[in-house]
């Protein structure tokens, strides 16, 4: 009889635990992550996997995010983001719900919650896909909105419409 391979993959976010990922695991979950920094995570990684004879491409980058379509152009506030992929975003919600409207800790949450998450129109998701996809995250872990018994449709067409933008985008490469 034949193993089979159980791939392996780990939720790492310090630096030598990062390191440990790339040198051992088929993939990394990503939370908390901000494609516009994605050294601060994926150098240790790629060091590990290079310290056991592998690239960054040998593993599956995989990233939380949470999905609102907005018909505005300018970014919504994320008071409005019902979705709650991970624990960041509920740390988001909790933040934005304990702080006063103007506060520094309301307007960080705001930036944690846009910055991780695809909120927008078409075009600020695809924007945010492109970062994504140029920093090397391979897969997307999206939680749509609502709950399946009452918005099932919603979250069909939400999907639908986020596999589209991930084409388009993955076209112009």
């Amino acid at each position: 009889m034949t193993p089979t391979h159980v791939p392996i993959y780990v939720a790492s976010l310090g630096p030598a635990n990062l390191r440990l990922t790339g040198e051992l695991a088929d993939g990394w979950i990503g939370n908390s992550f901000f494609p516009e920094t994605a050294d601060a995570f994926l150098n240790p990684i790629r060091d590990g996997a290079v310290s056991a004879g592998r690239t960054l491409a040998d593993l599956d980058l995989t990233v939380s995010v949470g999905i609102e379509f907005t018909t505005t152009s300018g970014r919504p506030d994320v008071a409005t983001l019902k979705v709650t992929p991970s624990h960041s975003a509920r740390w988001v919600q909790r933040r934005r719900t304990t702080t006063t409207k103007h506060s520094p800790a309301r307007a960080t949450a705001t930036t944690f919650g846009l910055g991780t998450n695809l909120v927008g129109t078409d075009d600020l998701i695809r924007e945010r896909l492109r970062l994504y996809r140029n920093a090397g995250i391979t897969t997307l872990r999206a939680g749509l909105q609502g709950d399946v018994a009452n918005d099932l449709q919603t979250q069909i067409d939400d999907l639908g419409r986020l596999l589209d933008l991930v084409g388009e985008v993955n076209a112009e490469t």
